[in-house]
């Protein structure tokens, strides 16, 4: 029969806001141009632009970021780009669309070059299934570009569900019998499962039984062995398993560690920044600075959130 000390809740309802839209693609390739001036970075932007919707429009915080990232990797100059916006309001673009750029240019120039270059870190595993899918689908704008010096943007994903070799799927993925429990089907979102059970890592393939899209081991690296033979573009983890694979000699490369690493990622995202608080926060900052000194190279950050307090 104690009074109430504190609210128990309170309750705000209203319209979200989300930034205006209102620069034409046109506008968004003028307004990198203005500060950005190598010519191959500026192509790369030009075909992704082209590419997307002609109706498509962007907010002015997804050019400003996405300029800043550009002109960091163009001068390699080390910085950190906090992009603080709401929910639904576009956030992810901001970092993929200089990234994809970037990577694209590089893979223009060096097609036969190896090493991540692109690290991609998060808190929980259901966000990491949830980018994946669309990061994918957007380094696929690049497939005809970049067909014609004989490769591909690629992406990897390592968290626990990854499977440790093709052989070893029917095993690892029990749970889903069978079916790949971290992607689906682009085209129609259906189950994808390995076509054959007896194929070289290298020739491993994703197919889609509803509609027969086929996923190519060469643009999504499945399993942990084909990721430590080609290392992707870009890679997809959490932040336990970076923290448990820095020290392991056979995946550290992965990460530029050790002697088998040819380099260091040059662009590090980590996404719901805000989440890196207290004692994992300290936890993942002691991590990227482990990390950091090993490699002795500089890598430009990158951090996403929904929570605009974040800034103060």
């Amino acid at each position: 029969n104690a009074p109430t000390l504190v609210a128990d809740y309170r309750l705000l309802w209203r319209p979200r806001k989300y930034p205006a839209r209102d620069l034409t693609p046109s506008d968004a390739h003028a307004a990198i141009a203005a500060r950005v001036t190598d010519p191959r970075l500026l192509e790369a932007v030009k075909h992704w632009l082209d590419e997307g919707d002609p109706n498509w429009r962007f907010a002015r915080f997804q050019i400003d970021a996405s300029t800043r990232i550009l002109d960091g990797l163009a001068t390699r100059s080390p910085r950190g780009t906090l992009v603080a916006a709401g929910t639904g309001s576009g956030k992810t673009l901001a970092f993929y669309l200089p990234a994809l750029s970037w990577l694209s240019a590089e893979r223009k120039a060096q097609p036969h070059s190896r090493g991540v270059r692109v690290l991609a870190l998060y808190p929980r595993n259901e966000l990491l299934k949830d980018q994946l899918a669309e990061i994918f689908d957007q380094a696929r704008k690049f497939d005809d570009e970049l067909g014609r010096v004989g490769t591909t943007l690629s992406v990897g994903v390592l968290f626990g569900d990854t499977p440790t070799t093709v052989r070893k799927i029917s095993q690892q993925w029990q749970k889903t019998a069978g079916a790949c429990p971290f992607f689906r089907c682009p085209r129609c979102d259906g189950d994808l499962r390995l076509q054959g059970d007896q194929v070289a890592e290298v020739e491993a393939r994703l197919v889609c039984r509803s509609c027969g899209t086929t996923i190519e081991g060469r643009q999504l690296r499945f399993t942990r062995q084909a990721m430590m033979d080609n290392p992707p573009d870009i890679l997809f983890t959490s932040v336990e398993m970076m923290n448990q694979r820095m020290a392991d000699s056979s995946m550290r490369h992965l990460f530029g560690l050790g002697p088998l690493a040819q380099r260091a990622p040059a662009l590090m995202l980590l996404d719901e920044v805000h989440l890196y608080t207290g004692t994992f926060g300290a936890h993942v900052a002691h991590l990227l600075r482990r990390g950091s000194h090993v490699t002795r190279r500089q890598t430009q950050f990158g951090g996403l959130s929904a929570t605009s307090s974040v800034g103060a």
